[in-house]
């Protein structure tokens, strides 16, 4: 358990803090044991509940951010596969993108966002597989879409086969759910007409004052100031849902580590310009 710090006011006393360090919950119990601190095991299971729920919090916020920045730079997946076949004398078709060309497609911006994902395969009484797809955050963090289905039994297929193809069917769309994406067609790449885009609402006040927390936040950089137009721009556009003031110190972090310093920062005008500014 990182960044957790345990804090004991006084002998006999119930007040426990949480706040973060570098060492690990059971070490802080363990150096205030040897400093000769009487610890109940009634204070150490608090000290340790507490810090499960402030380390299970921050890895919730820190996988809230890690998805939406994925979802702002995963590129747009086209079906890639046509599949055809008769049924009662008529002929259907459809199209539809095959798990390799997905995984292929996002695990790179998975991985370096902190994320990943894993399936689970189970055969039900039934006769059913039920397929579950996590997806994790590097913190701990994860979420799980779970599918069942009877084997595929079309065409000619013997049991293993039917078994695969219904796995591979389920991986599918358990990964699609799981991540929020979803594969178009190629003619319009899934994008609607521009008359029916709707125009994105403007930052509330209370999203730019978050905003502007998250610009003090960002690290100092000489003779340059953050460009809170941009960055407005940039949060609005990928962390729309999570402006608030308990993500604000990790889209800080996502942003001084996944932009560069001429993308967020302007130059401080000298003091000539300041002043003598052109008028209108």
């Amino acid at each position: 358990m990182e960044n957790t710090e345990i804090k004991v006011r006084d002998e006999g006393s119930t007040d426990l803090q949480v706040a973060n360090n570098g060492n690990s919950t059971m070490d802080k119990i363990l150096d205030l044991i040897a400093n000769g601190a009487e610890i109940s095991t009634e204070k150490i299971e608090k000290m340790m509940d507490l810090a499960d729920r402030h380390e299970a919090k921050q890895a919730h916020n820190a996988f809230n951010v890690a998805v939406a920045a994925f979802k702002a730079v995963v590129p747009q997946i086209s079906k890639n596969r046509t599949v055809g076949y008769q049924a009662k004398g008529q002929h259907v078709g459809y199209k539809h993108v095959t798990l390799d060309l997905i995984t292929n497609t996002i695990n790179p911006y998975l991985s370096k966002h902190g994320l990943s994902t894993t399936w689970d395969i189970e055969n039900l009484q039934d006769g059913s597989i039920k397929v579950t797809c996590e997806l994790a955050h590097e913190l701990g963090h994860s979420k799980k879409v779970s599918m069942a289905e009877k084997k595929d039994a079309t065409g000619s297929k013997n049991s293993i086969q039917s078994g695969g193809s219904t796995i591979t069917y389920l991986k599918r769309y358990t990964l699609e759910c799981v991540t929020g994406i979803t594969a178009v067609d190629d003619d319009d790449d899934g994008r609607p007409p521009v008359a029916d885009t709707p125009k994105a609402k403007p930052p509330t006040q209370s999203q730019l004052d978050v905003i502007q927390a998250i610009c003090e936040q960002l690290p100092p950089v000489e003779s340059f100031t953050p460009n809170f137009e941009t960055i407005t721009a940039i949060c609005m556009k990928n962390f729309r849902d999570y402006l608030v003031f308990e993500q604000v110190h990790n889209i800080a972090e996502h942003l001084s580590s996944n932009h560069k310093t001429e993308q967020i920062y302007m130059a401080v005008p000298s003091e000539t310009e300041a002043i003598f500014e052109p008028e209108n």
